[in-house]
């Protein structure tokens, strides 16, 4: 069976979410970080608005990774009973 194919801005939402998120960060101290609204990082995350290369450039120094892991479509982890 074909993988599908992600949208790239829904991959790049999700990815930031997950690395934000894997980092303890809320979406305010996040957007602190990067210099957004709240508003704006909650579009970014959710592919409401396409991000820019250059603030894609930020997050990923900000998150110290790579643009491209970014692009990269991760597998989801499942939660079991609450547990990882």
């Amino acid at each position: 069976m074909a993988k599908q194919q992600v949208e790239p801005n829904k991959l790049i939402a999700a990815n930031i979410k997950r690395a934000r998120t894997e980092r303890g960060l809320s979406q305010i101290e996040f957007a602190k970080m990067i210099g957004v609204g709240c508003d704006t990082l909650n579009h970014y995350e959710t592919a409401h608005v396409p991000v820019t290369e250059e603030a894609l450039s930020d997050i990923a120094m900000k998150l110290d990774e790579s643009v491209d892991w970014f692009l990269e479509d991760k597998p989801s982890v499942v939660s079991v009973n609450g547990l990882f």
